[in-house]
């Protein structure tokens, strides 16, 4: 997403980091793991670039990261200092998808925190299945097919 919000839609290498749970059984890991990698690799395969590294770590809990890494002349980078009054604002993704993963996270931890602030529960899962559907796009093209002249990546606190 970084190499996107900048305007490269061409990524040169990726790195992926996964974490494998330590409670994990055998069994539970080699599925796991595997879909993991696989699903890693296809989405390198749709973003036309390589896995070439990474690193693998047990710890308490699932992870799956990645590094992407681009060589690109100063002037294909679009920046965010180059924003002027008047500039169209264009999200490739919908705000509010941080919302809806820890809205999902507290119905099934059943914390209270859901009847606490009142939030239908059948309205939480449909926004969590949005936003997991919309996690799983690349935001390749967006810039690609705009006439941008400013642009930059918006993380879940940036907009509290």
């Amino acid at each position: 997403s970084d190499l996107y919000a900048m305007g490269i839609v061409n990524c040169d290498n990726m790195l992926m980091l996964l974490g494998v749970a330590v409670d994990l059984s055998e069994k539970e890991r080699d599925i796991i793991v595997s879909m993991f990698i696989k699903g890693f690799k296809d989405a390198a395969d749709s973003a036309e670039t390589k896995v070439r590294g990474g690193q693998t770590v047990r710890c308490p809990w699932l992870l799956l990261g990645g590094v992407a890494s681009s060589v690109a002349a100063d002037e294909e980078i679009i920046r965010v200092d180059q924003a002027k009054p008047g500039d169209v604002l264009v999200l490739t993704k919908p705000i509010g998808g941080q919302v809806a993963v820890n809205s999902y996270e507290w119905l099934k931890k059943k914390n209270g925190r859901v009847e606490e602030l009142g939030l239908d529960e059948g309205k939480i899962v449909r926004a969590f299945q949005q936003v997991t559907e919309q996690m799983t796009r690349l935001n390749r093209y967006a810039l690609s097919s705009s006439l941008a002249t400013s642009s930059c990546h918006l993380i879940p606190l940036d907009i509290l």
